[in-house]
């Protein structure tokens, strides 16, 4: 090689090589590219030359159709520089191309790496948001709510018609009983209330008051199916599940603000938003861990479990018949029945524990309705 000429460090792969590289020093002048290596040297001309970049590894790639399967790597983006490849059009539109898709393939690596660190935070705030969120409803006085569930309970006699009737409520109020007796104590006491509605349904809000609809105890077969309803309803009451939507509606920013006020701007937050804790729907976290609190309710009472389960089979046999779809299940905020069912009896499949007490059967049946579905247990 001339001593006027820049050399680059280089290698050569060809398959007559055996598959190792053949080490040596490439140049380049005004109308050749050539190769030297210890045994041998290879020279072809700058018409035709084909390069590629490797930019993430620093290599640049020369291939000539002249010479098929050799190919020239110098680990040295600095070759790019040379004149010569400036006064060659065919070159230059390459090395042209060759940069445009290296500033695309950066791009794409920084919105990708954009993207996925938003991911990371949106994700981190939301977990802590939900972290947040615990800790607030948690800090809700337990006198305030005792005191908001008696406002709501008002409200509720002025909307819907409550039965009278001391068999049933003996029977609801002993079951009721059953299932407290197995919670830690605490001052809050549970109400059970018995409503005109032919809809197979229950709904609980704050303080312990619980409301069962005529249409559900006309659809239970057993007191383990009534019992089931029950402690899934105490279950929202004990995991304050409308308190949860309350504060989770208000957003990270707001919830994360809350967090930092005293009890008072808490306590206006829940006040705001108290409209919505009568009959309201759950999310479906919210429904998948009140049925699960509410299995282990029963298992701590000493009651078969199943009970939930086998009354949302027979509600979903109904449905089916009555003509209702996936798609309008789907688009409930309860999780499917079907998915609901699966989650029960997968529990059941693992609990050790078989056998229960056997409850004594109700001694009062509502009058018939006629046949009404609705999500039961919200």
């Amino acid at each position: 090689m001339s001593g006027e000429e820049a050399s680059y460090a280089a290698f050569v792969t060809h398959p007559s090589l055996g598959g190792t590289p053949a080490a040596g020093a490439v140049c380049f002048t005004q109308w050749v590219m050539r190769f030297e290596g210890e045994t041998f040297s290879l020279e072809c001309s700058l018409d035709n030359l084909r390069i590629q970049q490797d930019a993430e590894n620093q290599r640049v790639f020369f291939r000539h159709p002249e010479y098929p399967d050799w190919v020239v790597c110098v680990p040295d983006l600095a070759v790019l520089d040379e004149r010569c490849f400036s006064q060659r059009t065919s070159l230059r539109l390459q090395l042209t191309a060759v940069a445009e898709k290296q500033d695309s393939v950066r791009r794409v690596k920084w919105t990708l790496s954009f993207l996925a660190a938003f991911a990371v935070v949106s994700v981190t705030v939301l977990w802590m948001a939900g972290k947040t969120v615990r800790y607030l409803v948690n800090r809700v006085p337990l006198e305030y709510e005792l005191k908001l569930g008696d406002q709501l309970v008002a409200e509720v006699r002025t909307e819907q018609k409550l039965v009278t009737n001391a068999t049933l409520q003996a029977d609801l109020e002993k079951l009721v009983g059953r299932l407290v007796a197995a919670l830690p104590k605490s001052e809050r006491k549970y109400h059970v209330y018995l409503v005109e509605d032919p809809t197979p349904n229950a709904f609980a809000i704050p303080g312990g008051h619980i409301f069962v609809h005529t249409g559900l105890m006309r659809a239970a077969q057993t007191p383990e199916e009534v019992a089931g309803v029950l402690a899934h309803e105490i279950a929202h009451v004990t995991r304050r599940h409308g308190f949860h939507t309350i504060v989770s509606a208000i957003g990270p920013l707001y919830v994360f603000k809350t967090f930092f006020s005293g009890n008072e701007g808490l306590v206006a937050v829940i006040a705001a938003g108290s409209t919505i804790l009568v009959a309201q729907n759950y999310s479906r976290e919210y429904e998948r861990e009140a049925d699960d609190t509410g299995w282990d309710l029963l298992v701590a009472a000493n009651i078969d479990p199943r009970g939930l389960a086998t009354f949302l089979n027979r509600l979903l046999d109904e449905e089916k018949k009555l003509g209702f779809g996936k798609g309008v299940r789907a688009l409930s905020s309860h999780p499917p029945s079907e998915e609901r069912i699966a989650r029960l009896e997968k529990r059941w499949n693992k609990l050790k524990k078989k056998t229960f007490a056997k409850l004594d059967p109700l001694q009062y049946q509502p009058p018939k309705h006629k046949p009404l579905t609705s999500s039961p247990a919200n």
